[in-house]
């Protein structure tokens, strides 16, 4: 019996944008981070994360940034374009959380993706663009907004049975990852209000918390966690070449679940077991 060899053909380019998607949009965690750090980039003094059933109906992210320019609507989503990278060596003076071009543009390939932008000097006159699959502007229209940026991502992993199944299994595993990633951004960014809230398929949206734009990583740490809670820190404020600032525990002090440290940064956070 004489086996057929199997001939070497390029896949689609749906197919490869899909693959190459699924491997920036991990899980929930990655689609939460992705919209918070661009949110930040735009130098938004507040951020609203809304979730509605843990994120598994929607995930929106609403900023008072920058706004998004109307010459980058056709490209705000297409595979690879962004404003924060020029060339290869920017990376060495790079200031901002994002600069691929990747997350916008994975996200249209794994969930229904819609932004309502607005300019500063625009409100409240905004437009919403809606995306193709390929991340490229299906449609745009003039809506009501507030100056920035609102993100909407519905249904992820809609396209990717396997994942979606796994998504919906996992989620309240899936659920604590993205409040401790929440917390820690809200603790650690000064001058920056955020404020995260959760409305299940039955019921009122519930506020899970919220910072006040405060100037100090100290009140973060309140408005998140609660005043008691500083009773448990020790603070470390160190001069060095660079100067560290740290609040960890008190000797003896144990917590439920698995313990981590936490560091950050200039915004970058790194778990150690």
């Amino acid at each position: 019996m004489l086996l057929r060899m199997s001939i070497i053909k390029p896949l689609e380019t749906r197919t490869v944008h899909q693959i190459q998607s699924g491997q920036v949009i991990v899980d929930l965690c990655s689609v939460v981070k992705e919209l918070l750090e661009n949110s930040i980039d735009a130098a938004a003094t507040s951020i609203d994360v809304r979730f509605k059933n843990q994120g598994l109906d929607s995930v929106e992210v609403q900023d008072n940034g920058s706004g998004i320019s109307p010459d980058s609507y056709a490209s705000i989503a297409l595979k690879h374009y962004t404003s924060k990278l020029h060339t290869y060596s920017d990376l060495a003076t790079l200031q901002t959380f994002g600069f691929r071009g990747e997350a916008l543009s994975s996200l249209c390939a794994l969930s229904h993706l819609s932004i309502v932008t607005c300019l500063p000097d625009r409100a409240p006159r905004g437009t919403k663009l809606d995306f193709e699959p390929s991340g490229k502007l299906s449609g745009s229209h003039v809506v009501a907004a507030q100056r920035g940026t609102t993100v909407l991502v519905e249904d992820l992993f809609h396209n990717l049975p396997v994942r979606r199944c796994e998504l919906e299994r996992n989620i309240k595993r899936e659920w604590t990852k993205v409040i401790a990633l929440l917390n820690q951004y809200a603790c650690v960014q000064t001058g920056l209000k955020v404020t995260v809230s959760q409305q299940p398929r039955k019921g009122k949206r519930v506020v899970l918390f919220s910072t006040k734009t405060n100037l100090t990583i100290r009140e973060n740490l309140i408005n998140v966690f609660g005043a008691k809670s500083m009773t448990s820190l020790v603070k470390l404020d160190l001069s060095l070449v660079f100067r560290p600032t740290s609040a960890p525990t008190r000797p003896g002090t144990t917590r439920t679940g698995s313990d981590s440290t936490e560091v950050c940064i200039q915004g970058y956070y790194r778990s150690f077991e």
